[in-house]
């Protein structure tokens, strides 16, 4: 199951992409025009390294052969002010179940957002920078201009007396694997400390991510529409 989750990496394909990227194309562009920038050098801050560019490899069969058509880093990349060296990179989205994998070349034309497309999934990689480097400074507003930016604002359950600022909920099973570094899984009622090699089966739970390492965490996450 794991295996076919996460083979959408470089093998699901969604339906014919929508036409047009309009300002969802723009913000793309200038978020991937800021993370070059990053990658180039390091910041003042010693606990945030470059963000690395996620390399995107997409397959597909063409006349009963099989090909790569793309091979570079993915161009879909979304950065938090309120956090340097938060990205999130999407790498695949699909509309329905089962995904088309015939004529389809393209799917991050999209429109981005949090949760994938109802009966879809979305495939993305998300680089967390330690806590210690934005502690103190995230509040509400903060937190909402993040969760607008990535086209969903209810996905927040933001609190002042939630035990982080970024908890959030969807209707989704969330596949996660951590790649690199190390994290803290918060829920409601309890934490759970993950390292690289570690998954988790999130399913519609209202939780964040803490990394109180001094290093950033890298996880990728292979998400489904679902229902409670």
């Amino acid at each position: 199951m794991i295996r076919s989750a996460f083979g959408i990496f470089f093998t699901m394909f969604s339906p014919s992409p929508l036409e047009g990227e309009g300002r969802d194309g723009e913000t793309r562009a200038t978020d991937n025009h800021k993370l070059k920038k990053l990658s180039r050098k390091r910041t003042e801050d010693p606990m945030t390294e470059p963000i690395k560019p996620v390399r995107r490899i997409v397959c597909i069969d063409e006349n009963e052969k099989s090909k790569c058509i793309s091979d570079a880093p993915s161009p879909d990349v979304r950065l938090d002010p309120a956090r340097p060296g938060y990205a999130s990179t999407r790498i695949w989205v699909t509309d329905r179940t089962p995904a088309r994998l015939k004529n389809v070349r393209e799917s991050l034309n999209a429109p981005h957002t949090i949760e994938p497309p109802p009966g879809g999934s979305v495939c993305r990689v998300v680089t967390f920078p330690p806590d210690a480097s934005y502690k103190c400074k995230v509040g509400a507003k903060e937190v909402q201009a993040f969760f607008a930016a990535m086209g969903s604002p209810a996905a927040s359950t933001y609190s002042a007396k939630a035990p982080h600022p970024y908890m959030q909920k969807t209707r989704t099973l969330d596949f996660c694997l951590i790649l690199e570094g190390e994290i803290t899984l918060m829920l409601d009622k309890e934490e759970v400390h993950l390292k690289a090699g570690d998954t988790v089966v999130q399913r519609g739970t209202n939780h964040a991510w803490s990394n109180r390492s001094d290093r950033p965490c890298r996880i990728a996450f292979s998400s489904h529409d679902g229902k409670y």
